[in-house]
């Protein structure tokens, strides 16, 4: 399909590049490609609608990308997390309305071991932890 957006990744070996699917009632797909060999490392769907920009975010291996479905996705292609964020809503109260959630399911279930100790040590609650995020 058509391609709407290509990012070069930090470290210059890597390069993404987004778009729509080849039908585009299927949605949109992200391509990491390794550039010296020319293989495609991991991928991403958007799955209601298209990708219509990217960014690289200075986290190892994470990238944004916005897609037509009106959320803006930032994807951690190193370890393969995701995470959906409504881009229209106007403050960061909103933004954690809808997803928090999400938030809570992460604070209670993935953050173990030392990230749950430093976590817990500045945050004593799921609100703390809403709040941390704004």
């Amino acid at each position: 399909g058509r391609i709407h957006t290509v990012s070069v990744m930090d470290d210059a070996a890597m390069i993404m590049s987004a778009g729509e699917n080849k039908n585009k009632s299927t949605g949109g797909r992200a391509f990491i490609w390794d550039w010296l060999r020319g293989t495609e490392k991991e991928s991403f769907a958007c799955e209601h609608g298209y990708f219509l920009s990217s960014a690289e975010l200075p986290i190892w291996r994470t990238s944004m990308l916005g897609c037509s479905d009106g959320y803006a996705y930032i994807w951690a292609w190193g370890d393969g997390e995701e995470l959906k964020l409504p881009y229209y809503k106007r403050s960061t109260e909103e933004i954690v309305e809808a997803i928090k959630e999400r938030l809570e399911t992460y604070f209670t279930q993935n953050l173990n071991g030392w990230e749950r100790w430093a976590i817990s040590n500045q945050i004593r609650n799921h609100h703390d932890f809403r709040e941390w995020v704004k």
